[in-house]
């Protein structure tokens, strides 16, 4: 039986934590919650690649060039005449963000657990791994746009490519 280390969890949701008390014991610092909406394109899952929906929160922090995201996605995958295949999952991710005016690149790293079910007759298994990636965002005065590119360490090892606004 395979031993799961429980450390790697604790290693991984350390920089979100970090971040948000760094963040809010910063003089004057507030952050800021926004809700947004993607789509997303996932290079394998259950039955090869996948187009999907999503939808996120955002914490930022404009006095620190981090925030965190966290975000779920549901992916359609190509199951033929069979109706109960499925892929989802959500992540949690801190971005560091270059200081650029509106356009704002930004590194990520975060945790990922993923759920796949490849027919009506299988078991859906989940996994948790980890996110690396990089994306963009452009800050606007009402709305907000952003795209990343992510390689998730999960079994099927995807590439998911998400791009969405902000409220």
């Amino acid at each position: 039986m395979k031993r799961r280390v429980p450390s790697l969890r604790v290693l991984a949701l350390a920089p979100l934590f970090a971040a948000a008390a760094i963040a809010f014991a910063a003089p004057g610092a507030q952050g800021q919650v926004n809700f947004g909406i993607h789509v997303a394109r996932a290079s394998k899952t259950v039955n090869g690649a996948a187009n999907g929906l999503g939808a996120s929160f955002d914490l930022k922090f404009p006095a620190l060039p981090v925030d965190v995201m966290v975000a779920g996605d549901y992916f359609w995958p190509n199951c033929g005449t069979d109706t109960g295949c499925s892929y989802m999952g959500g992540g949690a991710d801190v971005h560091f963000a270059l200081p650029f005016p509106v356009l704002h690149p930004y590194a990520l790293g975060g945790v990922v657990v993923r759920r796949a079910k490849a027919d009506s007759a299988a078991t859906a298994v989940s996994n948790d791994g980890l996110a690396l990636g990089v994306g963009v965002s452009l800050q606007g005065v009402a709305l907000g746009a952003y795209g990343e590119l992510r390689y998730e360490f999960v079994p099927s090892h995807p590439v998911v490519f998400r791009i969405g606004i902000r409220f």
